[in-house]
């Protein structure tokens, strides 16, 4: 079965626009490399598992805020740490900055991942933070999530 040009166009214009709808994400790796890996694990920060393994570089991912969730960057990161030779991976926190801001240690605008992150009351609460200021109108916001890569000892 052959598709029209029509067709064709309609498809092209779909992957891209899914493409666009899915939001892009950076991602960057510091660290050791070791041939890829088929899976990787996300473990909780507090695991006692943690001892049988060694941090072997750090990473992150970060994306529009609206266009891109925890989950996705999480994924990225995961894809990432494979690519990398990491058996496992700890996310360590998140940001949601403007977007050209300088992020660093000093600003308060890091959010420690717990076992359990509850994006929704995060997202909930940077909303109405954000929302209190009229100076933030049409202002763009990226959200950076943080990880360890992990192999074991």
């Amino acid at each position: 079965m052959s598709l029209t040009l029509s067709g064709k166009l309609f498809a092209a214009s779909a992957a891209f626009l899914s493409l666009l709808l899915s939001g892009c994400i950076a991602a960057s790796y510091h660290g050791e490399s070791y041939p890829a890996t088929d899976s990787i694990r996300v473990l909780p920060r507090n695991s006692a598992v943690l001892q049988n393994y060694r941090i072997i570089g750090t990473g992150q991912a970060s994306g529009e805020f609206s266009g891109v969730t925890d989950g996705d960057l999480q994924n990225k990161l995961c894809q990432l740490g494979q690519q990398h030779g990491a058996e496992a991976l700890v996310i360590t926190g998140t940001r949601i900055v403007s977007s050209g801001k300088a992020v660093n240690d000093e600003a308060e605008n890091f959010i420690t991942a717990t076992d359990a992150p509850d994006q929704v009351m995060t997202e909930s609460a940077f909303s109405e933070d954000i929302s209190a200021d009229p100076g933030n109108a049409g202002t763009v916001f990226t959200r950076i999530m943080y990880a360890d890569y992990l192999r074991k000892k």
